[in-house]
């Protein structure tokens, strides 16, 4: 008898580590799709301020070339030769300036992006882990109890052991 209740408490503490451990892994893996949730939050704000340094860029650019243009006509200067070209180029120059602040925001919400995409990959190897350690439990537990459960175990039994 002292073998059968052994056998149900092996097989009771092999069920019961699989459900704790599957249930400390669901922890775990609930905190990977929060910290994933964060990163494409992160990645929006990085977009934002792409775009938004793109734009301030821009509206810097039509204040100076309106500067300019006031400068050269100030001096009598028409618009065109030399004063157009410093012109042109001082635009040309701001828009690739707001075109790498908007890549750059680009650039930081890709990597934010593949960082949420790494925590949700996590968080599923985890559940993945802890519902085979739960099978794992049950298993081991039932080949406990089948070779040294009550009677012998239920092989031990069916075997005639038992009777």
């Amino acid at each position: 008898m002292f073998s059968s209740g052994m056998g149900m408490l092996s097989l009771g503490a092999d069920m019961l580590g699989g459900i704790l451990a599957g249930n400390a892994a669901k922890q775990g893996a609930q905190a990977y799709r929060y910290e994933a949730n964060i990163f494409e939050k992160e990645a929006g704000v990085a977009r934002f301020q792409g775009e938004a340094g793109a734009t301030t860029i821009r509206r810097g650019a039509a204040s100076l070339l309106g500067e300019q243009k006031s400068a050269y006509a100030g001096a009598g200067l028409l618009m065109e030769g030399s004063p157009l070209v410093v012109m042109q180029k001082s635009a040309m120059n701001a828009e690739y300036d707001a075109m790498m602040a908007k890549y750059q925001g680009e650039l930081e919400a890709e990597r934010l992006q593949e960082q949420a995409e790494v925590s949700r990959m996590s968080a599923k190897a985890i559940e993945d882990a802890a519902d085979r350690k739960k099978t794992g439990g049950l298993i081991g537990g039932i080949g406990g109890l089948l070779i040294a459960g009550p009677w012998g175990g239920i092989i031990g039994y069916a075997a005639g052991s038992g009777s």
